[in-house]
């Protein structure tokens, strides 16, 4: 239950960063580069302070990997920033809401599904990827219902009945990540 509870806490926090970047007075990619340098500046001297034997370990080929990743991690939040200017916060979240595809992708083509957790809190062996991207389809849900109470952009009904669906589509797949940690848990303890 501590590992619903975080990851819950976790997508309300990343909610409100379409409210901040909705709020930004600077330009999109300005407002991209501080996002990144800030969060670089944070969790580089932890990563350096936790991990200093791994980064040693790292050969040419895995530096270049992170920094493709890097590129293309920049390249991702600069357009979903930029897109602030053309649509509203539902829209823009909704769109840089893919992760399940990808994990989805991933998976089929793996044959297997990997165990993950995306906060600090989080036990790998109680939440699986899949559930925790489908998780994570809940921030347009709590970032449309920040902006209609913050910036007072009010929902379409296409809007409403598709945070509705998300809403549904979770608590569903909640069910199944509790049947499956259940049996997951019969099986290593059995």
């Amino acid at each position: 239950m501590r590992a619903f509870a975080a990851l819950a806490l976790g997508i309300t926090a990343v909610s409100f960063a379409a409210i901040f970047v909705r709020l930004a007075a600077a330009p999109g990619l300005v407002t991209a580069v501080y996002r990144l340098l800030l969060t670089a500046l944070i969790l580089r001297p932890a990563a350096l302070l936790k991990s200093q034997a791994e980064f040693r370990r790292l050969s040419g080929h895995d530096w270049r990997l992170a920094l493709a990743a890097g590129a293309l991690l920049a390249l991702h939040v600069a357009t979903w920033i930029s897109s602030r200017k053309f649509t509203t916060v539902a829209a823009s979240v909704a769109l840089l809401s893919t992760a399940p595809v990808w994990v989805a992708l991933a998976t089929a083509s793996r044959g297997n599904q990997s165990r993950a957790s995306s906060c600090g809190e989080l036990q790998p062996q109680f939440l699986s990827a899949s559930f925790v991207t489908v998780v994570i389809l809940s921030e347009p849900v709590g970032s449309t219902a920040l902006a209609y109470f913050l910036l007072r952009e009010t929902p379409s009904l296409a809007v409403l009945v598709g945070g509705a669906l998300i809403l549904v589509g979770i608590a569903v797949a909640s069910i199944g990540e509790r049947r499956s940690a259940l049996a997951l848990t019969c099986v290593e303890t059995g």
